[in-house]
């Protein structure tokens, strides 16, 4: 699995680079197998509000114009099956760097240079890009690992560099992200990105968890604590049915046990035999054994957020045993 340093920051206070970390953790006893910087041979990619897109006679091809905000309007000609107006994705403008993949679109060639083209008579100023063209996978941004173009937030904003939206933590791309709005002479909408995140939230549950019961509040607590981050509050999410679950096998979710389950600095320093550690290390092992990655990453990263780093080892090695 990969872990993006995105994530751990959001659950535990990182001030030292990647290499760093991972020579501590290996002194630790945990192998970090690979360090890998996403899309660090990407440039020029931007998103891009695809704000027309008609279908191109007798082909799978779609002639669309995306509005590239302050870079223009372009003329893009896209395969992708996914491609739609309305929609936001990477746009790669003419003289960007991209990976290069092979007719599986998965397996990467190598590195290209995005030119102007023609596709059925048709000009193509620029590319719009999937997650594998960017160097992300699915571990590192949700939806990544659809074989089509990779879907931006709603509230992206057109003509930013695509970068913060794939690479920074929350709160960094909530700063750039204000920013970015602030030059336009706009303002994020916080309520409307909480409410759209709400309503995935219950999606999710309605569709994965239809038999867990989660209070109307401990939604709104959940996309609260997500801070904006639709893919953080979906993995508090999991983290929270994982610890909602008695004896008999019911599962329920409400407000207090997404509190118990949000960093803060009041549990960062949780008494090591008191409950909450207790569920954390209990949460932990259930994760690991029910192949859970991203719940077992949180459990973790709250342990060790707490100062406790003996504890989590001596679990790991009675899983292992």
């Amino acid at each position: 699995m990969l872990a993006p340093l995105s994530w751990l920051k959001e659950y535990v206070d990182i001030d030292v680079s990647a290499q760093e970390l991972q020579d501590k953790l290996f002194s630790c006893g945990f192998e970090v197998e690979e360090l890998h910087q996403p899309g660090e041979e990407i440039s020029g990619v931007v998103v891009g509000l695809v704000e027309t897109c008609e279908p191109i006679p007798e082909t799978h091809l779609h002639l669309t114009t995306v509005n590239a905000g302050e870079y223009g309007t372009f003329q893009v000609c896209c395969g992708a099956d996914n491609v739609a107006a309305g929609k936001k994705f990477p746009l790669a403008m003419v003289g960007a760097t991209v990976y290069a993949t092979a007719k599986d679109h998965v397996t990467v060639e190598g590195v290209m240079k995005i030119k102007k083209g023609k596709l059925r008579g048709y000009d193509s100023f620029g590319m719009l890009c999937s997650g594998t063209e960017l160097g992300v996978n699915e571990d590192m941004y949700p939806g990544a690992g659809y074989n089509g173009l990779l879907l931006l937030p709603d509230d992206a904003l057109p003509g930013a560099d695509v970068k913060v939206y794939l690479t920074a933590s929350v709160e960094e791309r909530a700063r750039r992200r204000a920013l970015e709005y602030e030059k336009k002479g706009m303002t994020v909408d916080v309520a409307k990105i909480a409410a759209d995140i709400e309503e995935r939230l219950r999606a999710v549950i309605a569709a994965e968890f239809p038999e867990a019961e989660v209070t109307s509040e401990a939604v709104r607590a959940l996309a609260e604590a997500g801070g904006g981050d639709v893919r953080r509050s979906l993995t508090m999410l999991e983290a929270a049915v994982g610890a909602g679950e008695d004896e008999n096998g019911l599962v329920r979710v409400d407000t207090d046990l997404v509190r118990q389950l949000t960093p803060s600095v009041s549990q960062s320093s949780f008494d090591k035999d008191g409950d909450v550690h207790y569920d954390l290390l209990s949460g932990l092992q259930k994760s690991i054994r029910g192949a859970d990655p991203d719940a077992a990453v949180f459990y973790l990263a709250r342990l060790l957020e707490g100062g406790d780093l003996i504890s989590p080892c001596r679990r790991l090695l009675v899983i292992a045993s």
